[in-house]
């Protein structure tokens, strides 16, 4: 045998190019990657494209509640508002209420202005059982 016919120690062990990782294309490394399958440093993983924190939490997509009714967004209808309010108070995702960027915003600023003039809580106290 040939001395080009048996692999050398530096054909072995060759670092992986600029730009990739040892641990692949998604990253990771000496931070938490979550798995082998990337997710990000806090870990989680699953509910697919690398996103979400498990199997089965995803939110179905329901189409713009006020492209549907013709509704408009209005800050005086507290009762509506108080739909895309969450338990906590918060006002909530537009992935989970299913409405469009420009329609998000303009309820975004209509819970503020309500807020304001005192139609919705800013916060949401529970009370403690006693």
């Amino acid at each position: 045998m040939t001395q080009d016919a048996q692999p050398t120690k530096e054909a072995t062990t060759q670092e992986p190019p600029t730009g990739a990782s040892a641990d692949g294309p998604r990253g990771g490394g000496p931070r938490g990657s979550g798995g082998p399958r990337g997710g990000g440093p806090r870990g989680g993983g699953g509910g697919g494209r690398g996103r979400g924190r498990g199997r089965g939490r995803g939110f179905r997509r329901r189409g713009d509640y006020f492209k549907q009714t013709g509704e408009p967004i209005d800050y005086k209808n507290s009762q509506l508002l108080r739909r895309f309010i969450a338990d906590s108070g918060r006002i909530e995702s537009r992935r989970k209420t299913g409405i469009t960027a420009k329609n998000q915003r303009k309820l975004a600023i209509a819970i503020k202005r309500a807020r304001y003039l005192g139609l919705l809580p800013y916060i949401v106290r529970r009370r403690l059982r006693g």
